[in-house]
């Protein structure tokens, strides 16, 4: 155990928000003495309140703040109260937990390839950003452009979008179907991190092409 990464309970104050599309946005907080790796979550509700939802931490560990990236899902008893907080509000936090992270040693002589679909690249967007020089590719699925949200901060050779919604200038149909369209990298160390449907699809997919389980990190979004 890593006692820099020993999890905390602390109340935290909203410094901002950011709406990126009628759906998602980026919620701003204090970060106090939390220490975290990126790929972590942190568990998120309010003051008072039993309902708390699993958070991955959006930005890069070195940030004075932390940062999560948030979809207004529909009837979503947390996430549409988020959508409309004000500044200054408290809310309460505990973490950060969770395994989706970098491996401690050796992590720039590996070949990495990111998987997500919609705001499950938040994760991988703390690993990115806090690791900027690792080797990597990012597949990404989303159902319109507009859901690539901040992408500008990834090296853009090495990020697809994978659009289902409408037709673009980016690759057309789901993750899975861009995967088939060229051999997996059998050196490269993989993170799947979204829906239930693609990671299982994904792994499978993997799993046939003879790329062992254990270069296979998966983070599921509910």
């Amino acid at each position: 155990l890593n006692h820099n990464y020993i999890a905390q309970k602390i109340e935290s104050s909203v410094l901002n928000i950011r709406h990126l599309t009628d759906h998602t946005f980026i919620i701003t907080v204090e970060r106090h003495n939390i220490n975290f790796q990126p790929g972590q979550y942190m568990i998120v509700k309010f003051p008072h309140d039993r309902e708390s939802r699993e958070y991955s931490i959006y930005n890069k560990v070195d940030d004075d703040y932390l940062q999560f990236l948030i979809r207004d899902v529909k009837d979503g008893y947390l996430s549409s109260r988020l959508k409309i907080i004000n500044q200054g509000t408290l809310i309460e936090m505990e973490g950060p937990y969770g395994f989706f992270t970098l491996p401690v040693t050796n992590k720039n002589s590996n070949k990495y390839v990111f998987i997500a679909t919609g705001t499950g690249i938040s994760p991988i967007h703390s690993i990115l950003t806090s690791e900027p020089g690792i080797d990597y590719q990012i597949i990404h699925g989303i159902r319109i452009p507009e859901e690539k949200y901040q992408f500008t901060d990834f090296k853009q050779a090495n990020y697809k979008a994978c659009v289902t919604g409408v037709h673009s200038n980016d690759f057309h149909g789901r993750v899975t179907d861009y995967l088939k369209t060229e051999k997996p990298n059998a050196e490269a160390t993989y993170y799947l991190s979204g829906n239930s449907a693609m990671i299982n699809d994904v792994t499978n997919y993997l799993l046939a092409s003879q790329i062992p389980i254990e270069r296979i990190n998966t983070e599921i979004y509910f």
